[in-house]
């Protein structure tokens, strides 16, 4: 059985168990600390999951509606359910408190995990235990996959809340699906971006990835001109 195969047909705690034993918070700068969780579509709970959609629809409608792809959320909302995407969801800062029962997170609503680390794993047997009811701040949503007979991790959408922009949030969630392509043994980490969106193609360039020979390349108008597609295929080598 193929590497990929072998990832996919196991349980959510199993995954987790082989490919990402620890799930510690993201712990920013100015000390809060942001839970993480690992689901596939079937474990994700509702209320999750329309948060997730509405951050899309909220950061990328618009580039969708100006691309020829359109903005389909009907579609959208059917991908997001794919049998074997997983997503890696950020909830908003957990409250800590002292012995004595005070919040001692020094207004910057920060959890101390009975360990006494904030790097306790977050982790729980289903894959994460950020309760429901909490806001989601961020999110990021992967397969394993085969793409051009390469075996792949293919980041297919990764938000965050615009205030949660700029901390090291999203490189840390990029970092944490090419550790697991690495386990899996993959060939590179794949994705698509519009080209539209300035801020993701730097924020992409500047962690290591470049346009994969696969990307659609320019093609020349019956007037001589060159046009470039709306998008482009990026990837990083993990071997």
């Amino acid at each position: 059985m193929s590497p990929i195969a072998t990832a996919n047909n196991l349980s959510l705690p199993q995954f987790c168990h082989t490919y990402l034993p620890s799930l510690p918070a993201f712990l920013a700068a100015n000390g809060t600390a942001y839970p993480i969780s690992l689901h596939t579509a079937s474990t994700l709970p509702p209320e999750d999951f329309g948060a997730c959609f509405t951050l899309i629809r909220d950061t990328s409608a618009e580039m969708y509606k100006r691309s020829t792809v359109g903005w389909k959320p009907v579609a959208k909302r059917r991908e997001m359910r794919l049998e074997e995407m997983r997503y890696l969801v950020v909830k908003s800062a957990l409250q800590t408190k002292d012995a004595a029962g005070n919040n001692d997170g020094g207004g910057q609503g920060v959890e101390k995990h009975a360990e006494g680390s904030l790097d306790a794993p977050l982790r729980s047997g289903d894959g994460g235990n950020a309760s429901g009811g909490e806001d989601v701040v961020g999110f990021l949503s992967f397969m394993l996959t085969i793409e051009n007979d390469y075996p792949v991790i293919y980041c297919y959408e990764i938000h965050l809340q615009p205030s949660k922009r700029g901390c090291g949030l999203g490189k840390h969630l990029m970092g944490l699906v090419e550790e697991i392509g690495r386990r899996v043994g993959v060939d590179k980490a794949m994705l698509t971006v519009f080209l539209r969106n300035r801020d993701g193609m730097k924020f992409y360039g500047g962690i290591g990835y470049t346009e994969d020979d696969f990307s659609p390349a320019p093609k020349r108008l019956r007037n001589g001109k060159m046009k470039r597609p709306g998008y482009a295929i990026l990837s990083k080598a993990l071997k």
